[in-house]
């Protein structure tokens, strides 16, 4: 049988040593993560009436999240449950 000359590439290499390759953020990405702490302390200084402190809390988070997800600041594997501690094969 004849092997193929197939080199492993450098990410092969690392998943193969378990190691993960290291992953370079994008202008977007760094531009979201900004932008997200920008959206979380809006909600704190501008007054929004019939919301109150716990709402104001809320809505900064929910702004932050949103921001995050449409910029994909965060990688897609990072924002699952699992990493928040949560064992997802229990919600099936």
């Amino acid at each position: 049988m004849a092997q193929s000359s197939r080199v492993a590439s450098p990410a092969r290499k690392a998943r193969v040593r378990g190691k993960r390759p290291q992953q370079h953020q994008t202008k977007l990405q760094i531009v979201g993560q900004i932008l997200a702490v920008i959206g979380f302390i809006i909600p704190f200084f501008i007054d929004i009436p019939g919301l109150g402190e716990p709402g104001e809390r809320m809505l900064s988070i929910f702004i932050a999240a949103i921001i995050l997800w449409v910029t994909e600041a965060i990688p897609r594997g990072h924002g699952r449950l699992r990493h928040l501690g949560g064992d997802p094969s229990r919600l099936r």
